[in-house]
């Protein structure tokens, strides 16, 4: 597989060093030269019980895959103590213009064809947290480094595009998001009836001259003169019916016409 264009520092440490000598280990610092934002080369260690590391620069890379990187020629090899003197900007504080403490270096950024640093990537808190989010920093932001401590001329991570986010942050973006647009909402709706308010003021709209409240109330009142006229239906008839009934009854009592 060929080299890619970028490549994430923490990709390449990931991946098995593979020599013409055989399999010398993962990847544990990279050699970066920090005033000209450039990465010399990377440090493998052969094995855990192994006090030594091997030292590769850059342009030994020939290919890789999705476990292996595949180097050729030897590399060079160092002690522990050695290997703390070698430059390198990763795990460093990040810090403002107003000596405030705004992150820490998680990974950087690096173009294989010329060893530039792209991008550096800043974690709010520990890195290492499976899923916190990474905010980008360009080269030039960078003014100082002194130690463990990389000084920029940022404020805070806000002046930063957000590379990636965690959930937490993706929460906050969207409920940020969604009180914005009933916000907006709400500022529209309240637009459309002052509009409407001064339209009647101004007499650009005709009011109705029937409310639907007058309606309602007519429409009650004929229900009740409706109700009236059926009860007063119903008592004719029940008198009627009575009328008949007692007639009926005189005709039972009254004696036999033929006897």
């Amino acid at each position: 597989m060929s080299l890619p264009r970028d490549l994430l520092l923490s990709d390449l440490l990931r991946h098995q060093v593979i020599s013409e000598t055989g399999a010398r280990g993962l990847g544990v610092q990279a050699w970066i030269h920090p005033s000209s934002h450039r990465v010399l080369g990377w440090v493998s260690r052969p094995s855990p019980l192994h006090t030594r590391y091997v030292v590769w620069r850059l342009n030994q890379l020939c290919s890789f895959t999705q476990q292996e990187v595949l180097v050729y020629g030897n590399g060079v090899e160092i002690d522990s103590v050695i290997l703390q003197k070698l430059p390198t900007v990763i795990n460093s504080s990040l810090v403002n213009y107003c000596n405030q403490r705004l992150g820490i270096v998680a990974d950087i950024t690096i173009n294989l064809m010329t060893g530039g640093i792209d991008n550096y990537l800043v974690a709010r808190s520990n890195p290492n947290i499976p899923g916190s989010s990474r905010w980008g920093m360009k080269a030039h932001l960078i003014v100082n480094q002194h130690g463990n401590q990389v000084f920029t001329e940022i404020q805070s991570l806000k002046d930063l595009p957000l590379i990636r986010s965690s959930i937490r942050q993706d929460l906050i973006t969207r409920s940020r998001h969604l009180r914005t647009r009933i916000r907006m909402m709400n500022n529209q709706a309240k637009q459309r009836v002052e509009s409407i308010l001064y339209s009647w003021e101004s007499g650009e709209l005709p009011r109705s001259p029937i409310s639907s409240n007058s309606k309602i109330d007519e429409i009650n009142i004929d229900n009740c003169r409706n109700h009236k006229r059926s009860s007063l239906d119903r008592q004719d008839y029940a008198a009627n019916v009575g009328s008949i009934n007692q007639t009926d009854d005189d005709f039972l009592l009254d004696e036999d016409p033929w006897i």
